[in-house]
């Protein structure tokens, strides 16, 4: 191994190091697969649309078992299934079975209310990484009124304590929204009494099809402000200008996110995708193989391509160090995925307010 190799691979470590040469060499590493849009709940700011209808013409089993197959003779290495509630496919386990003899590493995200005794001991003996359970709240009334689904919180409860029972490691998912906003730190202390890891995030993205319906539910300006304090405290301390100028240096000649350089999604009816938020069809796999369409399709070219500095609007902006712009949200919320966001552009700005008055609170206590 040479110097630089050696320095790279310190200064990465063996996770970033496996990222960053297959974002350089465009190998899809990382995978979203959405088994079905079905739905046994009704979340009030879902994506989805019509959750809980059986979707017509979904993949079945034998197909999403050739999909396994091909994306890991591509060097796919990190699957996670998603729906809908993938619980809902009674396939399920035979898919996940193929997964596994394909030795990928296996995530699954659930609402948890189809988890009994006979599903968390199949998934015991799954041993995937991790499996993502959407909460949102501390209590049933706040929880339930979100999922629209009377009981959702005792089921989504026990599906968890029967995982963590055995040992499968959870992470409860969150989106903060109107409706559960305060509830923050509460829900971080159930999580962790479950024994669980715990992210929420309050980016809450349109549906699908562009519908800004769910938006009603999104934080407006000064309910992200206030959500947003203690991130702002803990993640962007920066020492000097000089600092922040080579962090804004650093991000203009980085694609604006890995979705379509070594990162991809599938949707139940097999059109292949740059992310499940980022509605561009590359392709479709019941009538195109999966090396083909990540090689040549147009919309991943593009993405490969594209770095902060082509974009528009965004590449002289001063606050892009602390920019969490999604491309996918901002075709949905903007109509461009190559242009602003209003959301990240929002929620840069108020950090940056909130930086600054950090740093002004430290410098006269």
């Amino acid at each position: 191994m040479d110097n630089t190799a050696q320095e790279e691979r310190s200064i990465l470590g063996p996770h970033g190091l496996l990222v960053t040469r297959s974002s350089r060499n465009q190998i899809p590493l990382t995978g979203i697969l959405e088994l079905t849009y079905r739905c046994n709940e009704k979340c009030i700011h879902c994506y989805v649309i019509q959750p809980g209808r059986k979707t017509p013409h979904e993949l079945d089993t034998d197909q999403w078992k050739d999909i396994l197959r091909q994306i890991a003779s591509e060097g796919t290495m990190e699957i996670t299934f998603t729906g809908g509630e993938v619980f809902l496919r009674k396939d399920l386990f035979e898919i996940l079975d193929e997964a596994r003899r394909l030795h990928f590493s296996i995530k699954l995200s659930t609402n948890g209310t189809l988890i009994g005794e006979k599903q968390a001991d199949a998934l015991a003996d799954l041993k995937p990484w991790e499996i993502g359970v959407s909460l949102y709240g501390e209590d049933a009334g706040t929880h339930d009124a979100i999922t629209k689904s009377a009981g959702s919180f005792r089921k989504t409860l026990h599906g968890i304590e029967l995982m963590v029972s055995r040992g499968i490691r959870v992470k409860i998912r969150s989106v903060l929204m109107r409706e559960n906003l305060g509830h923050e730190e509460n829900l971080a202390a159930l999580s962790e009494k479950l024994g669980t890891s715990f992210a929420q995030d309050p980016l809450l993205t349109p549906k699908s099809n562009g519908s800004h319906d769910n938006l009603v539910h999104r934080l407006n300006g000064s309910e992200l402000r206030a959500a947003l304090g203690v991130e702002a405290k803990r993640l962007f301390v920066v020492d000097s200008e000089q600092r922040w100028e080579s962090r804004r240096q650093s991000k203009l000649i980085d694609n604006m996110c890995k979705a379509g350089v070594n990162f991809f999604s599938v949707n139940p009816l097999g059109k292949v995708l740059p992310c499940v938020q980022f509605q561009m069809v590359a392709g479709d796999l019941r009538s195109q193989r999966f090396h083909d369409i990540w090689r040549s399709a147009p919309i991943f070219i593009r993405l490969r391509k594209t770095i902060n500095a082509h974009l528009e609007g965004c590449r002289d902006c001063r606050l892009l160090p602390i920019c969490f712009r999604c491309p996918g949200e901002a075709l949905l919320s903007d109509g461009d995925a190559f242009g602003p966001s209003s959301w990240a552009c929002l929620r840069a700005g108020l950090l940056d307010e909130l930086r600054e008055e950090s740093s002004t609170t430290e410098q006269h206590p």
